[in-house]
C-alpha cells in the first residue's frame, strides 16, 4: 500500500515531465520560426545590397525632354528622371476633416 504523500509525489512528477515534454515542443517550434526569420531577413539584406547598388552604380542622369505649349507657342522643358541620393518619407496622421493634404 502507498502512502498519500507518495501519490502527491508521483502525481507531482508526472505532470512535472508532461510540462518539460511541452516545454521541448514548444522549444522546437520557435527554433523552426526563428530559422526561417532568418531566412527571410538574409533575403531581405541581399534586396537591399542590391537596391544600394543600383543606386550608387547609377551615375547618368537620364534627362526627359517634354514639350509645351502656352499661349500657342512651342517651348520645350527638360526634366531630370534621375532619383534623389536621398529619399525623405514624411507621415501625416490621418486627418479627422476629410481633407487628404493632397492637392
Amino acid at each position: 500500500m502507498t502512502s498519500p504523500d507518495s501519490d502527491a509525489i508521483a502525481a507531482a512528477l508526472i505532470q512535472i515531465a508532461a510540462h518539460a515534454e511541452r516545454i521541448s515542443d514548444l522549444d522546437t517550434r520557435e527554433a523552426g520560426h526563428h530559422r526561417e526569420i532568418a531566412s527571410q531577413l538574409t533575403g531581405l539584406a541581399a534586396q537591399a545590397d542590391t537596391a544600394s547598388t543600383r543606386i550608387a552604380t547609377s551615375s547618368s542622369e537620364p534627362r526627359v525632354k517634354a514639350a509645351t505649349v502656352p499661349n500657342g507657342m512651342a517651348t520645350t522643358t527638360e526634366i531630370s528622371m534621375a532619383a534623389p541620393t536621398k529619399a525623405r518619407v514624411q507621415r501625416r496622421a490621418p486627418s479627422t476633416s476629410g481633407n487628404t493634404g493632397r492637392s
